[in-house]
């Protein structure tokens, strides 16, 4: 964990976010054919419908859909918020889309909950924190502390390690 205010570290965030941000901005313009404007799913589609997660992911969104719209295409973002309902909204036709997962998530979700939906480009993934209103510091952590984790496989894996490597 790193100590609030810490200029290097928010440089370090400002240019990760940026760099996502931009990533981000560039797959979703391509998978959702800006490069080819004339493509028959461009002219049936008056609107795309792109389930997001609550959070900074609203907030990449909002660029998104502004740069989509240059174009001359339009994004309705669907905002939830928990892991299971972008994906279940999806599989029955409620959204166009989803972008919040990475792929081992996805891999993990098509296995077990059966849906029959592919990936068609990839996402920002943002990394995994720590978080306190206590400590600021893993090693200030009392014997027997209780932390949470995530409840699906692939992000509790991604948890397990950032907490391996704070020691």
């Amino acid at each position: 964990m790193s100590e609030p205010g810490n200029a290097s570290n928010s440089l370090v965030t400002s240019i990760t976010r940026r760099a996502g941000l931009a990533a981000l901005l560039a797959t979703t313009l391509a998978v959702i054919g800006l490069n080819a404007p004339s493509s028959s799913f461009a002219e049936e589609k008056k609107a795309i419908k792109v389930g997001i997660i609550s959070g900074e992911d609203e907030d990449v969104w909002r660029v998104v859909t502004a740069e989509a719209a240059k174009k001359g295409l339009t994004i309705e973002t669907v905002v939830f918020n928990d892991y299971t309902q972008p994906n279940e909204a999806l599989e029955r036709g409620e959204i166009d889309a989803n972008a919040f997962q990475h792929k081992p998530y996805l891999d993990n979700q098509i296995k077990t909950q059966g849906y029959h939906i592919v990936p068609v480009g990839y996402t920002g993934v943002w990394p995994i924190g720590l978080y306190s209103k206590k400590h600021a510091k893993v090693a200030d952590l009392p014997e027997g502390a209780v932390i949470g984790l995530p409840n699906d496989p692939s992000n509790e894996g991604r948890a397990l390690h950032v907490l391996e490597h704070e020691g």
